[in-house]
């Protein structure tokens, strides 16, 4: 997982890269990218995130980017919205306050997930995934 002044293609960014944040949307074996202000323009429309970073690479394709090199896991599913819940639940108790119960892997419930990955010595990559909400039950 990493995040670079590379874009999603690995050619070097023809412009020089902003203060962004990483985000691996896809966890620690999946793509990882740097996100911006039109991240959020975007999720304003629409809160998925595969929306949000579809229509931002067919906006990098128009431009005459090429495709995302990194596969995407498959193997992993979105967690439901009852098992999303139970997450940040589980986090907040093991004391890994999310801020808000609302379902929404926002980046206040990716951060939380992070510092919980540090704490358990796991690559901290912030994605809500099956395995992590099993090691929180597991507590």
């Amino acid at each position: 997982m990493g995040c670079s002044g590379r874009g999603a293609t690995g050619r070097k960014r023809r412009e020089r890269p902003r203060s962004g944040v990483c985000s691996a949307a896809g966890g620690a074996n999946g793509a990882a990218f740097l996100i911006f202000g039109n991240f959020e323009a975007l999720e304003a429309y629409n809160t998925a995130d595969a929306y949000v970073i579809g229509v931002g690479h067919l906006a990098d394709r128009i431009r005459g980017e090429g495709p995302i090199r990194q596969s995407w896991p498959r193997h992993l599913r979105v967690l439901s919205y009852d098992e999303r819940i139970e997450l940040q639940k589980r986090l907040t108790a093991a004391g890994f306050d999310t801020e808000k119960i609302d379902a929404k892997m926002g980046p206040l419930t990716i951060n939380a997930i992070r510092r919980f990955q540090q704490a358990q010595g796991v690559l901290p990559d912030g994605y809500p995934s099956l395995q992590l909400l099993e090691r929180l039950r597991a507590l």
